[in-house]
């Protein structure tokens, strides 16, 4: 088996990396609205303010971006980027949003579900276009 090009691999993690701190930004904007309603101590844009949770955040995204680099190398080296980045941007994001304000914290580990499985479905959605042609021939 083949090596991944080396403009692969940096593609690919720039991929998570860039993934895993959009997520991070989506669900400190949605953290407030799990908490009670008379826990008024910030607002949604207050929180990507505050030096302890950008701290934080940057640390879980970092966290979140290896472990995204991780599934990425194995899986996705062989499918197309463009196409399989913006469903899983998709997948991810509208998991934290809709499960965010039910469950509080509970939906990083739902984003990390909801993360396997898009790029479990984008492996065999989306592959290559030279290995279409072999798979077709």
């Amino acid at each position: 088996m083949k090596e991944p090009k080396p403009n692969l691999v940096f593609d690919l993690l720039l991929f998570s990396f860039v993934g895993a701190f959009l997520v991070a930004v989506v669900f400190v904007l949605v953290l407030p609205a799990a908490l009670p309603p008379t826990d008024g101590a910030y607002m949604s844009w207050g929180l990507l303010f505050d030096p302890l949770a950008l701290m934080v955040t940057s640390l879980g995204a970092g966290i979140g971006g290896l472990f995204a680099s991780i599934l990425a190398l194995i899986f996705l080296r062989r499918t197309d980027l463009n196409r399989t980045s913006r469903f899983t941007y998709t997948v991810v994001v509208a998991t934290v949003v809709v499960i965010g304000p039910l469950f509080g914290v509970i939906n990083l580990a739902a984003a990390f579900v909801a993360l396997f499985l898009s790029v479990l479905y984008c492996k065999r959605r989306y592959p290559l276009a030279e290995r279409v042609s072999q798979i077709t021939e």
